[in-house]
């Protein structure tokens, strides 16, 4: 009986570190595999945009009505569409990383309206200079929600 007893406090003391940092990296584990599957439930359930965002489309809206007179009333998708390429628009802006887009003379000669929607009402949405092939991607979805109001 005295021989288990200090078989078991050998074991203790040799082998508790060994325990112990073996709990803690199964702890990581399950840590890294439930924020990956966070992650996944993240993307496929439908989330709306943020306050701020939803904000700056409503007062993008409205400057351009004031602007033109035109009232936008999008679909809840393409307005979805919209406020999720104004998110990665700004988080592009905000890293310095620009998109480049092909024959840029296209947009301005078939949507000179929309185009210049973009540079004077986003602009004052963002407070800040947009970038040339930023702003004509945003030429399409502006394009359209001319097209759908007419």
């Amino acid at each position: 009986m005295r021989y288990i007893k200090k078989i078991d406090i050998y074991i203790l003391k040799n082998f508790l570190l060994l325990f112990a940092g073996t709990f803690f990296i199964c702890l990581f584990i399950f840590k890294v595999a439930f924020d990956v599957f966070k992650d996944a439930v993240d993307r496929m359930v439908d989330h709306s945009c943020d306050e701020e965002t939803e904000a700056k489309i409503t007062r993008f809206f409205e400057l351009v009505e004031a602007e033109t007179g035109l009232v936008f009333a999008p679909k809840e998708d393409y307005r979805k569409r919209f406020s999720e390429h104004l998110y990665r628009m700004e988080r592009r802006l905000n890293v310095g990383n620009y998109l480049r887009i092909p024959d840029p003379e296209t947009f301005e000669k078939q949507y000179p309206t929309a185009l210049h929607l973009v540079r004077t009402c986003l602009r004052e949405v963002f407070g800040r200079q947009i970038p040339g092939n930023e702003e004509r991607l945003m030429v399409s979805y502006i394009a359209s929600l001319i097209d759908d109001s007419n």
